[in-house]
């Protein structure tokens, strides 16, 4: 029988992970009164884990936060108790929560032949062993999925368009569309920007979301050379009538067409990125409810999610131009950094994908810098011709938790 000891923390995900790697019978909970109002939470969260369903938790409340002394005393009570509850058991003492002081203070009594100490490395993704020292370290696997990622953190997932049917099979139809739109902006970046701009512009002018597609007949301004071949593509897939000797006219033939040619396709170029990388845990337009926020504005959409190796990356993909005006630029940066800090945790990583470049010059000289501001609130950004360097960014953040620079 293993008995699980761990101090309640303000990160419930620190709790949970080495309850699921070590997967014992009982939980002990050491809960200071600072830590009270977290009680609750952590108990729920256990009991709505499927791997963790059957465990039986025991609590023990007023955990000292200052004096040696005092925790040590606090200690020995409970070794106390547990001994003579579970005479036979092997009990696993994590450091991972509380101060470094009850850390110190814990350790020296729960200690001894029928005791081992562990300790979440959430650096290396590791459950580190301190006794026995000799122990090797843990590689920790997936232990928790995207969905279970965002519960832990107060949030309910409702539905991600990646769930559907129908369009999976509409995105693999026209993956070879979808990824031509990202190696275009790699070799013929300045057309293809201009497309793309022009694209956005005749598909918000054909569609509203009162109205539907109430005006498909637009016209471009041009098509660029370099592009004409994605345009041909596009009317081939049957998304719009296009003419070439026509040259500017086309006619979206749904709603569908319309969101793809608005900024769909982007966010498909991420989830069928991920999906090649091996980020089978990845979903594109996800809609969830952050019960952390009691507003009615509480409702919430992230346009790429993945989950691996207990961690969580975030993304936001744009094909309209950043950088124009400064309050909406601030508006979709604060707003990843918001979604993040409450459902992702210490754990997520922060993409912003751009089809367009977000830094730029205006014609009085003037240097426009969203990739700075991005930087500073740890949002990670690849925008214009880097897009098609999305894998190996993915790939990079799989193998080591981190998003890291080519």
């Amino acid at each position: 029988m293993k008995v699980h000891i761990a101090v309640v923390t303000g990160q419930e995900i620190a709790n949970l992970l080495p309850f699921l790697a070590v997967q014992p019978n009982n939980i002990v909970l050491l809960i200071s009164n600072h830590m009270s109002a977290k009680q609750a939470v952590l108990e729920k969260l256990i009991a709505q884990t499927p791997k963790l369903s059957n465990v039986t938790i025991k609590c023990f409340p007023d955990l000292p936060d200052s004096n040696i002394r005092a925790i040590e005393d606090y200690a020995l009570n409970v070794s106390e108790q547990l001994e003579a509850l579970y005479p036979e058991a092997e009990f696993i003492y994590d450091l991972t929560g509380g101060s470094k002081l009850m850390a110190i203070a814990l350790a020296a009594v729960f200690t001894g032949d029928n005791y081992s100490q562990i300790y979440l490395n959430t650096e290396n993704n590791l459950l580190e062993y301190v006794e026995p020292r000799d122990k090797p370290s843990e590689q920790l696997n997936t232990l928790i999925d995207a969905k279970t990622y965002l519960t832990i953190n107060g949030a309910t997932w409702r539905h991600a368009l990646s769930e559907n049917l129908d369009w999976q099979d509409k995105i693999a139809a026209r993956q070879l569309l979808t990824m031509n739109f990202a190696k275009m902006l790699s070799t013929h970046t300045k057309d293809m920007e201009n497309f793309v701009r022009q694209l956005n512009r005749a598909a918000s002018l054909s569609s509203d979301k009162h109205k539907g597609l109430y005006a498909p007949d637009q016209k471009l301004d041009f098509v660029p050379k370099a592009c004409r071949s994605v345009m041909q593509d596009i009317a081939d897939s049957g998304m719009v009538d296009w003419y070439p000797d026509k040259g500017k006219a086309i006619t979206f033939i749904n709603e569908d067409a319309v969101n793809y040619l608005n900024g769909g396709w982007l966010e498909e170029y991420f989830y069928l990125v991920s999906q090649q990388v091996g980020l089978d845990d990845s979903h594109c337009s996800v809609k969830f409810i952050d019960t952390t926020i009691r507003k009615s504005d509480n409702h919430n959409e992230l346009d790429g999610l993945c989950a691996f190796n207990n961690r969580l990356l975030i993304a936001e993909c744009k094909t309209l131009k950043i950088g124009l005006d400064q309050q909406k630029d601030n508006n979709i940066l604060y707003k990843m950094d918001s979604i993040a800090s409450h459902i992702g945790g210490q754990f997520c990583t922060k993409l912003l994908l751009s089809a367009l470049p977000v830094d730029h010059v205006t014609r009085d000289k003037r240097k426009v810098n969203v990739s700075d501001r991005a930087k500073s609130i740890e949002v990670n950004v690849l925008a214009g011709k880097d897009v098609l360097a999305l894998k190996t960014h993915l790939e990079q953040w799989k193998n080591s938790g981190k998003w890291l620079s080519v």
